[in-house]
């Protein structure tokens, strides 16, 4: 299970905001006030850190990637865009990659 923050904002995208290694959705914190005017933000804990599930065996970025995109579908977020710093920024890659958000 994924742990997330979200915070409304003003505009029509979802923006999803992916930590580095070792971070938490905290990062993403003060930044998510100027997405505000541009829609709402989605700060994510990743797998293993914050208050998200343990680490699985399957740790592969393409597999993580697979968790974010669910979890958007899930939400059935629409204009999505993805943020994400260093390793979070490799993850927002392979979401892309994946081709299965909307």
């Amino acid at each position: 299970m994924l742990n997330y923050e979200f915070i409304p904002g003003s505009g029509k995208l979802n923006i999803i905001c992916l930590h580095n290694a070792g971070g938490d959705k905290n990062f993403f914190s003060l930044v998510s006030d100027c997405f505000k005017p541009y829609g709402n933000s989605w700060l994510i804990d990743l797998p293993g850190h914050g208050k998200s599930s343990p680490i699985q065996k399957d740790y592969t970025l393409r597999h993580i990637a697979r968790l974010v995109a669910d979890f958007c579908v899930g939400k059935k977020l629409q204009n999505i865009i993805v943020v994400g710093l260093n390793a979070g920024g490799n993850i927002a890659l392979e979401i892309v990659g994946l081709g299965s958000l909307p």
